[in-house]
């Protein structure tokens, strides 16, 4: 099943304030620094729940007309249910008179597979914050009942019945279906969505963080460097950070999600429409770039990187424009419109992807500008790709 248009245009304005205090990713070992391990990440994570989608059902009533309550709506929720999983059911109704104390028992039955459990009422409304005596009036009965993982897929007949000691209150029958795994729509969506949402912003909040105390004077510039050049660094930000990923992967673990339904689909979210681009382009880009008919007129081991820098990303857009160009695929022709339509995020993405610092470094130690390749990565600006390359 097709999946996950992750939102992070929901937030783009505020993502992309913030995003632009991350440094330039020209020296990886900062933006490792910078996107360090956040303790505070996993306790947030621990508390995200996914609403999962629930269903007012069809009933028959089985009872008497002398039944104390009558039945107004049973809500399932998850529905269908899930094996493996609780399912809540919640009868509304109205009490025509109240009781002190009462029992339920609840029959399923699928074929000759049958089931009864029984439970104490008072017992369940302690375990809501609430108390017998029950007055009449307005009323609402909650019970969560776990699903054997063992229990075979289908459609299951329900019979529940609630007795008071002033009378039976009610006797309902109704149908629950039960499947096998979390049905992809809209249960992972969500999951995914609500995950890399949270991904998203404790990085950002943690790179600003420390930007905000940094001393050293070259990380400090290089924050303020990428206030002045958002879109570059929000590019770049996807590819170092990747929250759709890791998004699946908590999602998954969480049984909100199966490996099926994790496939990308083209979406309009800024996160996706990356990944769906880095993965059409991975052959593209592979091939290792001449960079020494670039660098050979540097100077300094500075210069000699930026030019590198520059002329790797060159090589790579021009790469990708060429295929761009050829492709007849219909949706790789619409991903390519994207990254033309949005080429400041594209830069910064296939800059962090591309690593160029990885090709100009060795060939600028090689020509003996830069002695050792500590001494290119600190030599670098970085100034010289984000805004003279373009897409």
């Amino acid at each position: 099943m097709k999946i996950v248009r992750v939102l992070l245009v929901m937030r783009f304005s505020v993502v992309v304030l913030f995003a632009a205090c991350v440094c330039l990713a020209a020296s990886h070992s900062i933006t490792r620094d910078l996107l360090g391990p956040n303790p505070d990440l996993f306790s947030e994570l621990e508390n995200v729940r996914i609403d999962t989608p629930a269903g007012d059902v069809p009933y028959k009533n089985c009872g008497a007309a002398s039944d104390l309550m009558t039945i107004s709506s049973i809500n399932l929720t998850p529905f269908p249910a899930k094996k493996g999983q609780s399912v809540s059911t919640v009868i509304q109704g109205t009490l025509n008179k109240g009781f002190n104390t009462g029992h339920w028992s609840v029959t399923v039955q699928s074929g000759i597979v049958k089931k009864t459990v029984t439970g104490d009422i008072c017992a369940d409304l302690k375990q809501q914050g609430k108390s017998c005596p029950v007055a009449s009036g307005p009323v609402n009965f909650n019970h969560v009942q776990s699903i054997p993982s063992i229990a075979p897929s289908g459609t299951y007949h329900v019979t529940s019945v609630s007795t008071g000691d002033t009378g039976q209150l009610f006797c309902i029958q109704f149908d629950m279906p039960i499947q096998d795994e979390l049905d992809a729509s809209p249960i992972c969506r969500k999951c995914v969505e609500k995950v890399s949402e949270v991904i998203m912003s404790h990085t950002v909040h943690d790179i600003i963080d420390k930007c905000r105390h940094a001393t050293d004077p070259a990380t400090k510039a290089k924050c303020e460097f990428m206030r002045a050049h958002q879109n570059f660094t929000l590019g770049m930000l996807v590819e170092e950070v990747q929250p759709l990923k890791d998004a699946a992967l908590y999602c998954m673990g969480g049984h909100y999600c199966r490996a099926a339904d994790l496939e990308l689909d083209t979406g309009d979210s800024i996160e996706t429409e990356l990944a769906e681009l880095g993965a059409m382009l991975q052959d593209v880009i592979s091939e290792p770039p001449a960079t020494a008919i670039f660098t050979s007129g540097a100077e300094d081991c500075g210069s000699c990187v930026d030019a590198g820098d520059k002329a790797v990303m060159q090589d790579v857009i021009a790469k990708v424009k060429n295929f761009c160009a050829k492709t007849k695929d219909p949706k790789e022709q619409q991903r390519c419109a994207w990254a033309a339509a949005h080429p400041e995020f594209t830069v910064g993405f296939l800059f962090a992807k591309v690593n160029p610092s990885e090709f100009s470094d060795g060939e600028c130690v090689e020509q003996k500008l830069c002695p050792d390749p500590y001494t290119a990565a600190a030599s670098r600006s970085g100034i010289d790709v984000a805004t003279s390359v373009t897409f």
